[in-house]
């Protein structure tokens, strides 16, 4: 499989704008950047795929909300205790996942959040660098 292209990525994004976003986790934490979801995003949202890094420590994707970018909430599928979770993404391989349906209305909030979490606990996960993952809104 082919390393990371840069340059495609500028093309890609400016070919389909603002139904993409990059977000980073930072070294040795487990939460990205804020990812404010403009309103028209939230008018239309109907999926979202998330492509990640190869250098990405084993861990699933976890997904939280905020009203005002400060408070935060972590999402669980609807009559549950369970998270809703994107999984079994590979460390070593960059791949893109599609997360499950269950986060379409989480698109509706202003601001959401991905948190990397333990495979087997659902833990806050640290990673292990800077991870920059491109995110895909469909519309």
């Amino acid at each position: 499989m082919s390393g990371y292209n840069a340059a495609a990525d500028v093309q890609l994004v400016q070919v389909i704008g603002s139904n993409t976003q990059l977000v980073s986790i930072a070294s040795g934490q487990p939460y990205s950047d804020n990812i404010h979801t403009p309103s028209n995003r939230r008018a239309v949202g109907r999926g979202l795929a998330i492509d990640t890094p190869a250098e990405w420590t084993a861990a699933d994707i976890a997904f939280q909300t905020s009203q005002d970018g400060t408070t935060w909430r972590l999402a669980y599928k609807p009559d549950s205790d369970e998270l809703i979770l994107v999984t079994n993404i590979p460390d070593g391989t960059p791949v893109t996942k599609v997360a499950p349906a269950e986060v379409w209305p989480l698109l509706a909030y202003p601001y959401l959040r991905l948190v990397s979490v333990n495979t087997s606990t659902g833990a806050p996960e640290n990673q292990g660098g800077q991870r920059d993952l491109w995110l895909v809104f469909a519309s």
